[in-house]
């Protein structure tokens, strides 16, 4: 995992981030301070692009990539700091070292694993809460538990893959030629990896699992890129953000994120990435799990509000008729109302204060924001009993439209004055 951190005003773009990276998985996990994950991309316009979560795309480090594409089309120009990113996404797919369909064939059944673990996952652990409630259990109450939770993981996961909608490189990839693409792959994946002994129908609704996962815009392994500064044209900084996760069938699977532009009526932008609750806890007063529970007990107080009015007014003697018009009064604009007053709060007591502040900031002011930012979060995960994936020496750079890309911290450059 990681922090990065882009701030966008008129003047130009400071952005920051950690150099923690996350190694391994489950119980055995390491992390390390020395990753970068801000690179000068455009050796004409003044762009960076910054990288979260993967440090490495289908085996090959990022910054190998990144120093290809600067020495092959470095070079280049274009409008649009989105015009860099859809260059860049061209050449992720053109890439030669995995075009092969050997590591082709390698991602495939890294993502497929990866499905079917998490999968797996969530159905052991919803039929294992039941199970465990239940005195003098047997063998066939425990099969048919498992197998209604099965039932309902996957057909969750199916709605999922289906709400996100498909990737666009993959819009037209059908399911009949999927099976027909992954047949060998998915044999492996089934008889060696996973050593399972499975029914044809059971086969088929993991290839309906792997189908609708890898033609889906939801990944589970990612890596987030964010394009961000000034193409040819552009008179004020812009960002544009996706994540990619790798090539199937010779094609790129990417979504795209976010895309962000100052102009004269939006003058200044604080964008986090990646993990960005403590600096939203700064920047909108209340930490983001805190704010999403404040809704939830509300919503669970009106409820048992509506209970105790109910039970009262059955102790009157009211008639069932008026006993259910309360309880299943419709109380939606009451909730709807609660959030939008909490909100106008913090937008007039805390974002648009830091907001206004921005837009007045000069690169120096931004740029120690930008390394603040990551500071705290950093602080926070040392004083927290979570991982330490926020750490190391924090790099920051500013770009502007006439200096350029300037590093004011970094490892290997000293310094700006």
């Amino acid at each position: 995992m990681t922090a990065i951190v882009g701030i966008l005003n008129k003047h130009g773009v400071a952005i920051a981030a950690d150099s923690a990276v996350t190694v391994g998985n489950g119980d055995n996990v390491k992390i390390y301070n020395t990753s970068q994950k801000i690179f000068k991309l455009s050796e004409k316009n003044p762009l960076a692009l910054m990288i979260y979560d993967s440090a490495s795309f289908m085996g090959i480090p990022w910054d190998v990539i990144i120093d290809m594409y600067r020495n092959e089309r470095g070079e280049r120009t274009f409008d649009k700091v989105q015009d860099y990113a859809n260059d860049f996404l061209k050449f992720l797919g053109d890439f030669d070292f995995v075009k092969s369909e050997e590591d082709q064939r390698d991602y495939l059944i890294r993502e497929m694993f990866t499905v079917y673990d998490k999968l797996v996952t969530a159905i052991k652990a919803r039929a294992e809460d039941d199970i465990k409630h239940i005195e003098n259990l047997t063998d066939e109450s425990a099969e048919r538990i498992y197998s209604m939770h099965s039932e309902n993981v996957h057909k969750e996961f199916a709605d999922l893959c289906n709400e996100v909608g498909k990737v666009d490189g993959l819009s037209d990839y059908t399911y009949q030629r999927f099976c027909k693409q992954i047949a060998e792959p998915l044999e492996y994946v089934i008889n060696e990896v996973l050593e399972m002994n499975l029914e044809e129908a059971e086969k088929e609704q993991w290839q309906n699992d792997f189908f609708n996962y890898l033609t889906s815009k939801f990944f589970y392994n990612q890596t987030g890129l964010v394009f961000i500064g000034f193409g040819s044209k552009d008179i004020y900084p812009s960002s544009y953000s996706a994540f990619v996760s790798g090539v199937f069938n010779g094609r790129l699977r990417w979504v795209e994120d976010d895309k962000n532009e100052i102009t004269n009526r939006h003058s200044s932008l604080i964008s986090p990435y990646a993990q960005t609750d403590v600096m939203m806890t700064m920047m909108k007063g209340i930490a983001p799990a805190f704010y999403n529970q404040i809704f939830e007990s509300q919503k669970s107080s009106i409820e048992r509000t509506k209970e105790k009015i109910t039970a009262k007014l059955s102790e009157l003697g009211i008639s069932e008729e008026v006993l259910e018009q309360v309880t299943n009064m419709e109380t939606e604009d009451i909730q709807k109302s609660f959030e939008e007053e909490i909100g106008t709060f913090m937008d007039e007591n805390y974002i648009q204060g830091v907001v206004d502040a921005v837009d007045s900031f000069n690169l120096e002011d931004m740029a120690n924001m930008a390394e603040s930012l990551i500071s705290i979060t950093n602080l926070q995960r040392h004083f927290s009993s979570s991982e330490e994936s926020v750490g190391g020496p924090i790099e920051v750079a500013i770009i502007t439209r006439g200096s350029g890309f300037k590093w004011v911290k970094h490892r290997n450059v000293p310094a700006v004055d």
